[in-house]
């Protein structure tokens, strides 16, 4: 039993959504059926290793149709540090930013248009999902 489910339930605030259980980026990116293609690509490029480092980091993951239209990218562990930060961002603290470095040493602009958040060219889908060492947000297009 994890610290936050044994926390929940010792505080009498019932189960734990299993979609929120706590678990590394890593697992959480492979547990989004949604981001199935840019998973694949980081666990056969080797890439996925930085799901895992020390500290917190944020991922933009591609959804899988946004992976289709970009198709084989020629270096995979470059593209997928395309798509990492370090620090463990929420879509409010990404809202008071203007740049966010990767760790493939490329800023991604970050902008505000409609009300909507965009990193680079991609829209951020969904924003926010937890893991223990940062956050993921599935994006509709690649960085």
């Amino acid at each position: 039993m994890s610290y936050q489910e044994q926390t929940q339930q010792s505080s009498g605030t019932g189960p734990v959504d299993e979609k929120n259980a706590t678990k590394d980026v890593r697992a959480t990116i492979e547990g989004l059926p949604e981001c199935r293609e840019f998973f694949d690509l980081a666990r056969r490029s080797g890439a996925d290793k930085h799901f895992r480092r020390p500290g917190y980091i944020t991922v933009f993951a591609p959804n899988d149709e946004a992976m289709q239209k970009a198709g084989t990218p020629s270096d995979a562990g470059a593209f997928v540090l395309r798509h990492v930060a370090l620090g463990g961002k929420t879509e409010a603290d990404l809202r008071l930013m203007q740049d966010l470095p990767t760790l493939a040493g490329v800023p991604l602009k970050v902008t505000k248009e409609d009300g909507a958040l965009r990193i680079g060219n991609a829209r951020l889908v969904t924003t926010d999902i937890p893991a223990t060492n940062g956050f993921v947000h599935i994006v509709d297009e690649v960085l």
